[in-house]
């Protein structure tokens, strides 16, 4: 459904629960119809926002999508790989209402934290943060998603580490970017240690950045790549932070 303007059309207000899935796609005059929140049993949505600042996803409307729409399985905010970041969006706390969410799509947003409710999407498969440059840190409680099969955040470059949970993920099928910690302070506590990622057998997809930070040579062999049978594609980067 295209919608062009600030006014809902028909169709949007003829919308009953029988809908299960729909697909908006805004111009840049557009906004989110309030309708929307009243198709109570949809299990997805797709939302394609064409314009360059998060001025349709605002952190009320979120709320109040989160609120009602509590069936949905699958939410994906698609944004042009070409979006300008200068402005954040905020994630609501209320997240934690979409407990059968098993797909989330949160890439290319303006994103500079995840909020610690989304560790409460227990049936959470498929989390796609890719390219969210502003993106700081993932969740403490991330170990807690242990459904979780795909983890796509290539492109989160201001990630400062990863989570210690994220060694507790051992269904992990795709990990994007596995981004080491320099060590030392706050973060050096919270962080995972590389040679966690030995618990995640059925790795397919696996980037590491930031190996130049690696102090112990050792805890690089204790990650015993050669017996993740699964293992197909391999990126490492050797920056430093």
């Amino acid at each position: 459904m295209a919608i062009n303007g600030s006014e809902e059309p028909n169709a949007t207000n003829s919308l009953d629960e029988k809908v299960r899935h729909l697909m908006l796609i805004f111009s840049i005059e557009a906004s989110l119809p309030v309708s929307t929140c009243r198709v109570k049993r949809i299990r997805s949505l797709l939302i394609n926002d064409s314009r360059s600042d998060h001025s349709l996803l605002n952190g009320e409307i979120l709320e109040e999508l989160f609120r009602e729409l509590t069936s949905l399985r699958a939410l994906d905010f698609c944004k042009s790989y070409n979006a300008s970041w200068s402005s954040t969006l905020e994630i609501p706390r209320n997240i934690e209402k979409l407990v059968h969410l098993r797909y989330l799509n949160l890439s290319y947003q303006g994103i500079k934290k995840l909020p610690e409710t989304l560790c409460e999407l227990y049936n959470l498969e498929k989390l796609d943060i890719s390219y969210c440059y502003k993106l700081e840190e993932l969740p403490e409680g991330i170990g807690k998603l242990i459904n979780m099969k795909h983890l796509r955040n290539r492109g989160t470059s201001s990630l400062r580490y990863m989570p210690v949970g994220i060694g507790r993920l051992t269904g992990l099928r795709t990990l994007g970017e596995f981004h080491v910690s320099a060590g030392g302070g706050v973060d050096g506590r919270k962080a995972c240690r590389l040679e966690s990622l030995k618990n995640l057998e059925h790795l397919q997809v696996c980037g590491i950045c930031r190996l130049g930070d690696v102090s112990d040579v050792g805890e690089a062999k204790r990650l015993e790549l050669d017996k993740k049978k699964y293992l197909f594609s391999l990126t490492l980067e050797f920056d430093k932070t």
